[in-house]
């Protein structure tokens, strides 16, 4: 996905992945050992020099954005955002809003029946390994 956003920036259209660049990009320059690394230059991000607060915020910005129409599907890249989502909130401290995405992705992979067994499920091993990845990433976020 960022390969085919660096290559054509116009082109990214789709809400997920959106939401899912912006998360990811977020959680970095939050987690940054360097917090100034990022430059937003003509909406392309290109990992270079300083990182402010705004930058982080726009991105924030860009992924809540994103996130709300994907939040009526019930799918599994929905939960993917919903746990990137959890991620940024613990980085950036913001309980009321990780208590929100938590209470989200919990009930939606109840929906989804990432709590039972994948072999009870009619599907290739890739999805099936992402489920159990998926399942236990939101397992390890709640505890």
């Amino acid at each position: 996905m960022y390969e085919s956003y660096v290559s054509n920036p116009e082109n990214l259209q789709d809400s997920v992945s959106v939401a899912q660049l912006n998360l990811v990009f977020g959680i970095a320059a939050l987690s940054s050992k360097v917090s100034k690394h990022i430059l937003t230059k003509l909406n392309k991000l290109t990992f270079l020099q300083s990182c402010d607060i705004s930058q982080v915020e726009s991105f924030e910005s860009n992924w809540k954005t994103a996130l709300t129409p994907v939040l009526e599907q019930n799918s599994l890249v929905t939960l993917q955002c919903l746990a990137l989502a959890q991620i940024h909130c613990l980085l950036r401290s913001d309980h009321a809003a990780l208590v929100k995405y938590r209470g989200m992705a919990v009930s939606l992979s109840h929906r989804l029946g990432l709590h039972h067994s994948q072999k009870w499920f009619p599907l290739g091993v890739l999805t099936i390994e992402t489920r159990k990845k998926v399942f236990w990433t939101l397992y390890t976020l709640d505890w």
